[in-house]
């Protein structure tokens, strides 16, 4: 752990191997997941793309079927590696608001050959700054064919797309 000085901020980083890493989640979801272990919430812990990716390889979470990681910070290439996990082909239900996300993530979501995510029944990516296209192309992923839309979809584009499947 280490402390940049820059202006009148204070940052600290931190050095922590993979390795290092990876164990701490290891220990951290045996004991969430005791509590419950179809449930994984994980709101606003600043969680980063390292995370998911950790997280998403940890044979753990293969009975998870509700995984909310709203409010934190995995961006794209935590996308990319919860959608392409083996151990969570049974999540239905999966919060990524406001999570740095970006249209060429959910698009690289909709077309992927390697999602894994067929049981979805439930996508939160609210607040994200998405545009109405790339919502479109997640709305007619067949990777998502299990997905349950609301009849009221907040967005009128993918509203329309939604009719034409």
């Amino acid at each position: 752990m280490g402390i940049i000085r820059s202006g009148d901020s204070e940052y600290e980083w931190d050095e922590t191997s993979i390795e290092e890493k990876t164990a701490k989640w290891e220990d951290l979801l045996r004991e969430e997941l005791k509590k419950d272990p179809a449930v994984f919430r994980w709101r606003g812990k600043f969680l980063t793309s390292e995370d998911a990716e950790i997280i998403s390889r940890s044979e753990q979470v293969q009975p998870v079927r509700e995984l909310d990681l709203g409010d934190n910070q995995i961006g794209d290439p935590g996308l990319r590696a919860l959608c392409g996990s083996a151990n969570l082909r049974n999540l239905e239900s999966l919060n990524l608001s406001v999570n740095f996300i970006s249209d060429e993530g959910v698009r690289e979501m909709a077309a992927a050959d390697s999602c894994t995510l067929n049981n979805l029944k439930s996508l939160s990516l609210e607040d994200n700054s998405l545009t109405d296209s790339a919502i479109a192309e997640l709305v007619k992923s067949p990777c998502l064919a299990a997905l349950r839309l609301p009849e009221k979809l907040a967005r009128p584009y993918a509203r329309a797309l939604l009719h034409r499947r």
